[in-house]
């Protein structure tokens, strides 16, 4: 039996000068890169509209974000990091230069914010759309190819697919809400989407999330690392857990 892959993922694209939104105006605050004498400063802020409150190194941000510019710096949705690949380093001074728009393959970029139901998979059982394949099985991986028809494509160009969605096997390692971390590469790229369960907050806290499952936090990186899965896995979930202030949580 073929199991496929309903996935659903939101990607948040950023410029170097803001985002435009319709009737909304500038929707993210940049920082400037510090100055050596404040490059471990940190930023202190609290994602709304739960009391998700983090505590972030200034050269660890790229952007926070809200939607509506006259309450900038007070709510905040989105906290957008980077960090370099496969180094997975965070900006200084001697790599600053390397933190642009071509540099785009070294860049893993890490988004965390907005209520989320852990739905960045779904199993479900189709006809033909996808089969698994054995690739990457030995980096705890099941693979699976799409075999959808697009209209005119021939059988053969069908067959020579890449593996474009992995999830990983569920005895090696599962998200903080204990569902499949699915992997979905796209257009060169690879995204994950986990969240912050809702079930770790004190009870008091609880009522904010309305019945969401929790916080999402998305990153993508280069397909040509999708070997460090886990590596660079690991990495998003300790580097997020050492900003959580409130509440006292372990990811």
């Amino acid at each position: 039996m073929i199991r496929v892959l309903l996935l659903s993922f939101i990607v948040v694209s950023l410029s170097a000068c803001g985002i435009e939104e319709a009737g909304q105006g500038e929707r993210a605050e940049y920082f400037e890169f510090p100055f050596k004498t404040e490059s471990s400063k940190k930023v202190e802020l609290t994602l709304r509209p739960v009391n998700l409150k983090l505590e972030i190194p200034k050269s660890h941000i790229k952007s926070i974000v809200h939607p509506y510019k006259p309450w900038a710096q007070k709510i905040w949705d989105q906290v957008n990091i980077e960090a370099l690949i496969p180094e997975l380093i965070f900006k200084n001074l001697e790599n600053y230069s390397d933190f642009n728009k071509e540099n785009l393959d070294g860049l893993l970029r890490i988004r965390i914010g907005m209520l989320s139901i852990d739905q960045s998979f779904r199993l479900v059982t189709l006809n033909g759309d996808y089969e698994e394949s054995s690739y990457l099985k030995e980096y705890h991986l099941r693979s699976y190819v799409s075999r959808r028809n697009y209209g005119a494509q021939i059988q053969e160009l069908m067959q020579n697919r890449e593996p474009d969605v992995f999830v990983v096997n569920e005895s090696h390692m599962v998200t903080p809400s204990g569902n499949p971390i699915v992997i979905n590469c796209r257009i060169g790229r690879c995204y994950v989407s986990v969240v912050i369960p809702s079930y770790l907050f004190p009870e008091k806290d609880r009522k904010d999330f309305g019945g969401v499952n929790g916080i999402r936090i998305e990153y993508d990186y280069h397909r040509k690392y999708l070997e460090e899965w886990e590596r660079v896995h690991d990495f998003v979930l300790s580097t997020i857990g050492t900003y959580i202030q409130y509440p006292s949580i372990e990811l």
